[in-house]
C-alpha cells in the first residue's frame, strides 16, 4: 500500500476487507476509504455504522445500503437514514424502483449533499438503548453529529417507539428532516422527539442553532 500510494498519490484505495480485522489504524490511515461491513441488506445496519463512529472517521466510511422494488416508503426511509452516518452508497434494484420510490431516494441523496460538511468534520455520540441482538434488535438509537452551530441527528427505531434525544445546550431549530412518517419531530428545551413511524423507520433531522 505504500508503495502504490509513493507511485501513485492520485489513486483512490478502497479497505473493502471489513469481516477481515482490517478495521485498524495502519490499514484505514493507508486508505482513503473503508468499507463499514458486509451487512448491507439486513436491519443491522445502523447499528454496525452507529458503533464505528468511535472507531472511523465518518469521512472515510463507506455505508451500503441495497434497495429493492419491494421496499417499502418505510424501509427505503430506513436504509437511507443509516447512510447518512459515513460515505453513503447504494445498491441494488437502483434502475428498477418506481418514480415514487426513487424520489424518496433522491430525497436522501439531496439531504446528504447538504450535510456532508456536518459528516465530514462533526463530533457524533451514539445514545439509545443497548442492542443485545443484531439481527433482533430493541428500543431505538440514536447518532448525534455536532459541528459548529449544526446537528445531524440520525435516529433508528426497532420497535414501534418514540424517541427523546439529548442535545447539546442551545437555541435550536429544525431545519429539514428525512423520514416516512407524517409526524414531525419536535424540540422541547434541549430534548429532540423523534415519532417512531412503526418498527425498524429511521430519520434523519439538520438543526441549526439559533442566533
Amino acid at each position: 500500500l505504500d508503495l502504490l500510494r509513493a507511485e501513485m498519490p492520485g489513486l483512490v484505495i478502497e479497505n473493502c476487507a471489513s469481516g477481515g480485522n482490517r478495521h485498524e489504524p495502519s490499514i484505514v490511515g493507508r486508505c482513503a476509504m473503508t468499507s463499514f461491513s458486509d451487512a448491507c441488506e439486513t436491519v443491522d445496519i445502523p447499528i454496525i455504522a452507529g458503533n464505528l463512529q468511535y472507531l472511523l472517521p465518518a469521512r472515510k466510511t463507506l455505508v451500503w445500503a441495497v434497495l429493492r422494488t419491494d421496499d417499502t416508503r418505510r424501509r427505503l426511509a430506513y436504509s437511507m437514514a443509516a447512510t447518512i452516518l459515513g460515505r453513503m452508497c447504494l445498491s441494488g434494484d437502483i434502475h428498477q424502483l418506481s418514480p415514487e420510490q426513487w424520489q424518496m431516494v433522491e430525497e436522501g441523496m439531496a439531504l446528504y449533499r447538504e450535510v456532508f460538511e456536518i459528516i465530514r468534520d462533526g463530533r457524533a455520540r451514539r445514545v439509545g438503548d443497548p442492542v443485545l441482538n443484531y439481527h433482533h434488535p430493541k428500543g431505538w438509537q440514536a447518532v448525534v453529529r455536532h459541528h459548529d452551530d449544526q446537528l445531524l441527528v440520525v435516529v433508528h427505531h426497532f420497535e414501534f417507539l418514540d424517541a427523546e434525544v439529548g442535545m447539546p445546550a442551545g437555541s435550536w431549530r429544525i431545519k429539514k428532516v428525512f423520514q416516512s412518517g407524517s409526524r414531525p419531530p419536535e424540540i422541547d428545551g434541549n430534548t429532540l422527539r423523534c415519532f417512531a413511524d412503526n418498527a425498524f423507520s429511521g430519520q434523519v433531522i439538520w438543526l441549526t442553532e439559533q442566533e
